[in-house]
């Protein structure tokens, strides 16, 4: 399901990025992965690397 997937991207990515993903990364970061899951999916994994402290946007950057 989508927990699954949302929990594999992210496990992968904190891999990728063991001190968290720079700022000049996230955005292409997030683009690229929209063209594998959609926006839900996409939110959710942006949701969880902020709520880890590795993603340095908020909440109203996700929506964005």
């Amino acid at each position: 399901g989508v927990t699954s997937w949302v929990t594999a991207v992210v496990g992968w990515l904190k891999a990728g990025y063991p001190d968290g993903v720079p700022e000049a990364d996230y955005v292409p970061l997030l683009a690229v992965l929209t063209r594998r899951l959609s926006a839900d999916e996409v939110r959710a994994v942006a949701a969880q690397l902020v709520g880890d402290g590795r993603l340095p946007i908020d909440d109203i950057d996700i929506g964005t």
